[in-house]
């Protein structure tokens, strides 16, 4: 799914934005009531946030630098 250059193509990056809103989607309405839509809405952003900052594509990732 990340390929070259996924982030700087708006296309591709609202494809990476849905699919980590449809994972967090089925987990969000398997948690207690106090998981609120808004608590959804946060985790989605701090996660799609995440994968734009730390994966750039092409398996590269902060991650693998390490080690």
């Amino acid at each position: 799914m990340l390929g070259l250059d996924w982030r700087k193509k708006n296309q591709a990056r609202a494809r990476v934005q849905m699919a980590v809103e449809d994972m967090l989607y089925s987990l969000h309405h398997d948690l207690p009531a106090k998981h609120t839509d808004e608590l959804y809405r946060q985790k989605c952003t701090s996660v799609f946030q995440h994968l734009f900052e730390k994966y750039a594509g092409e398996g590269e990732s902060v991650y693998s630098k390490v080690a």
